[in-house]
């Protein structure tokens, strides 16, 4: 989902839409920050427990928790000033952290977690792809939809069709 939001940042136009795929970028890029620095609590999967060294948090923790301040609602640190919110170019650079970090986490694992990493699983469609839902029942987290063309109206305006069958 962190590919995946990225890339309709990017093309995005609406704020409302803007702001929702930001959030969910936010959630997903702090989950796998917490996983690859051992920094989540014991309730929570960690690099450690597959056997790789956790990340150096160097300077993204800044980043990271700007924008956790950024999009939860509730928090009395929210900020309301522009120049101390996340912006695009902040995401692009937490993407890239972590695209480099998982890379040399799947590249660390042993046997038997790297038999089963499957890197195409996390690989999403072109945000301008036209999804289908191929499986029964209601679309959820772990259905996997299938690309069958672009519905791309124009540079600015994407929009996603998910079908299933009855």
């Amino acid at each position: 989902m962190l590919r995946y939001t990225f890339g309709v940042l990017k093309t995005v136009i609406n704020p409302l839409s803007w702001n929702a795929h930001f959030e969910s970028f936010a959630v997903h890029a702090r989950s796998l920050y917490e996983f690859l620095t051992d920094g989540g609590d014991s309730r929570n999967f960690m690099a450690k427990h597959f056997g790789v060294a956790a990340a150096k948090k160097t300077d993204m923790s800044g980043t990271i928790n700007r924008m956790n301040e950024q999009v939860m609602h509730l928090t009395k640190n929210r900020f309301s000033e522009n120049e101390m919110k996340v912006t695009l170019s902040d995401a692009g650079r937490v993407a890239r952290w972590i695209e480099e970090k998982i890379s040399a986490f799947a590249k660390a694992l042993k046997e038997p977690y790297s038999n089963v990493w499957n890197e195409e699983a996390a690989t999403p469609p072109d945000p301008g792809a036209l999804l289908v839902q191929t499986t029964q029942g209601p679309p959820s987290a772990s259905s996997l939809p299938q690309v069958v063309g672009s519905n791309t109206t124009s540079s600015s305006s994407v929009t996603y069709t998910i079908s299933t069958k009855d």
